[in-house]
């Protein structure tokens, strides 16, 4: 004969599936044609929350580094990324916040990991070394500011002073050098004080930077 179901004993249907039920313990009620009602005891097994964990990361300027999302779960699940890729990691060559989404059969968990460019010293992706010697032997005559050859200059400003204040040297072109001379004169051994002013490109991103200094001219 036809059965009815119900999981309350009072409201009846003719169909055996019942939707949206959270785990845990039920009586499924079965009513046959001639009003004679059984029970059966059905447990649906709970599944624990979905878990994600991430972590933010850094990359250095042309490398890579590997984003690996922990995931708890006690289902099968996928983790796709921004960009369509589904994998459980991803491979970031450049800094931004890259956003991914875990789900499985229950759920659905949205996260990002922001990636930041390491510089080592990030107050100074540039350098200037503390000393030359500009006495025409071919070796440190001159006095220059280095950067990465990954890093674009956007904009640039150099300053060279002496103890007194006196402005000896100032470039807005990176790639020339001081040679020590102030109005056609060899300046005597001592020490100068430099501040700088440059706005970068590295790896995508622009940085405005303005640190000081000094250097020592030997002879």
């Amino acid at each position: 004969p036809p059965y009815l179901f119900s999981l309350d004993g009072i409201d009846y249907q003719n169909v055996t599936s019942f939707d949206s039920l959270s785990g845990g313990d039920f009586t499924v009620f079965l009513l046959n044609g001639e009003g004679c009602v059984t029970e059966h005891s059905v447990e649906i097994p709970t599944v624990p929350p979905l878990v994600v964990s991430v972590q933010d990361a850094t990359v250095v300027c042309g490398n890579e580094v590997l984003l690996n999302p922990q995931v708890s779960s006690a289902i099968a699940y996928k983790v796709q990324w921004a960009d369509g890729l589904e994998s459980d990691v991803y491979t970031a060559t450049t800094p931004g916040v890259y956003a991914l989404k875990v789900s499985n059969a229950c759920e659905t968990m949205e996260a990002s990991i922001n990636v930041t460019l390491e510089q080592g010293d990030s107050d100074s992706p540039f350098y200037i070394p503390n000393a030359f010697s500009p006495n025409s032997d071919g070796i440190n005559d001159l006095l220059f500011c280095y950067f990465p050859p990954s890093t674009q200059v956007l904009d640039f400003q150099w300053k060279i002073f002496n103890r007194w204040g006196d402005l000896l040297f100032e470039s807005t072109d990176y790639e020339a050098g001081w040679d020590g001379i102030f109005q056609n004169k060899q300046l005597m051994p001592g020490v100068f004080v430099w501040w700088i002013s440059v706005k970068i490109d590295a790896c995508g991103q622009v940085y405005e930077i303005f640190k000081k200094g000094d250097v020592t001219i030997l002879r």
